[in-house]
């Protein structure tokens, strides 16, 4: 049989080579592992932001904000669950079509299969996901696991994205109410699902194909999963669980706090209320000089939640309202101070730094019982300067509550 002649360009008389199609073959072959790395790397990527934001929320500066403050730039916390689930959802939407092309292109492939398996071993993808030990389900250095890890560590900082703005901004919830904190965990176990059947469908045709293996999980690797997610979610929040209550000193902190209204903080996972105050509840509205409504109970907490943003908090607690709540008398920590050593160094520590004389005085709330022993002077002081409250009208916020 002979070869089939090549055509020849009549002008020059020259003959001009043809492109052979085991050669466009093996190109898409390979363009299509390109793009699968590429996809790999985004993914790589976003874990490697993940960590970095985890580790920014952490600094003193961060952790009793709303935001996470990236030199002059901001980004509020609330949106980093939002972002990192729709982040994931693409990324696996992305990975699943370029397996699902990389299925096409080995499907519809004529090349022998000693020269696709020899494309696949020259030119493997980030992370070779597919070379035959990717199916052994203990294999845990393998790239299938190693891409697991990638995204149990980013779905453990994205749940602690979510921990941090609820948590952090007051007790259990605060920017996030329980019925969004099941919604967070429904859509996130619904991607994560949805990621895993994407996924393992062309990923299973493709290592048939090549190795005559299905991919399997494995008890190893999903238990592997399990813990890296809680692992991480745990650790970027520790500070937030831990439990203060025996403190060799006696003494709660110095640690960062939150402000939960205009007389309560939350100190490592422990409410604190201010002793000797009452401040406005956070729904009441009063008037200011002109007359006109105004929310002082939200101007309260803002007001305590800016006195604790900067500066670690250190209170010597009084007596217990329950297990996860207490009544405390709590100090802010000048900068560069030395934090008290026990009670007698607490009790002498200077009374201007005084968070309930602070609320006080800046004219947020009212003394009530040893309040009034201790602190009553600053009242009179902002009575007699006009701030705060007292720069208009308003109830007092035990009548406030009685009448409501």
């Amino acid at each position: 049989m002979s070869d089939t002649p090549h055509p020849v360009d009549p002008a020059s008389r020259t003959t001009i080579p043809t492109v052979q199609t085991l050669s466009i073959q093996a190109a898409s072959l390979i363009r299509s592992i390109a793009s699968l790395s590429t996809v790999f790397w985004i993914s790589i990527g976003g874990t490697i932001l993940t960590v970095l934001f985890a580790g920014l929320n952490q600094l003193p500066a961060n952790v009793a904000s709303d935001s996470i403050y990236i030199g002059e730039y901001q980004v509020p916390k609330s949106i980093l669950p939002i972002a990192s689930l729709g982040f994931a959802a693409f990324v696996f939407w992305l990975t699943s079509n370029h397996l699902r092309m990389l299925d096409q292109v080995l499907t519809d492939s004529h090349m022998p299969f000693e020269t696709m398996q020899e494309i696949f071993t020259l030119n493997p993808p980030v992370l070779n996901i597919f070379h035959p030990d990717n199916h052994r389900p203990f294999k845990m250095g393998t790239g299938s696991s190693i891409l697991l890890i990638n995204w149990s560590v980013f779905f453990g900082n994205s749940i602690a994205f979510t921990l941090s703005s609820a948590v952090q901004r007051g007790a259990s919830i605060s920017d996030f109410e329980i019925p969004e904190l099941a919604l967070y965990g429904v859509f996130t176990i619904a991607i994560i699902a949805y990621g895993v059947r994407a996924i393992d469908g062309p990923l299973d045709n493709i290592l048939e194909r090549l190795h005559g293996s299905t991919f399997k999980f494995g008890w190893a690797r999903v238990l592997l999963a399990i813990l890296l997610i809680v692992g991480v979610a745990a650790v970027n929040n520790v500070d937030q669980f831990r439990n203060p209550s025996d403190q060799s000193d006696g003494l709660l902190g110095p640690s960062m706090a939150n402000a939960i209204d205009g007389e309560t903080l939350f100190i490592n996972g422990i409410e604190v209320q201010l002793i000797g105050i009452d401040a406005m509840e956070p729904d009441q509205v009063c008037l200011d000089r002109a007359g006109i409504d105004y929310p002082c109970g939200r101007a309260a907490t803002r007001h305590l939640e800016q006195l604790v943003a900067d500066r670690p908090i250190v209170c010597l607690p009084l007596f217990a309202v329950s297990k996860a709540r207490i009544v405390a008398s709590c100090n802010l920590l000048p900068e560069g101070a030395v934090p008290p050593k026990d009670s007698d160094a607490f009790m002498a520590a200077d009374r201007r730094y005084s968070m309930s004389a602070r609320m006080v005085r800046d004219g947020h709330a009212l003394t009530v019982g040893i309040g009034k022993k201790y602190i009553q002077q600053d009242e009179v002081d902002a009575q007699r300067e006009r701030v705060g409250i007292w720069g208009g009208s308003f109830e007092p916020p035990w009548t406030y509550r009685a009448r409501r």
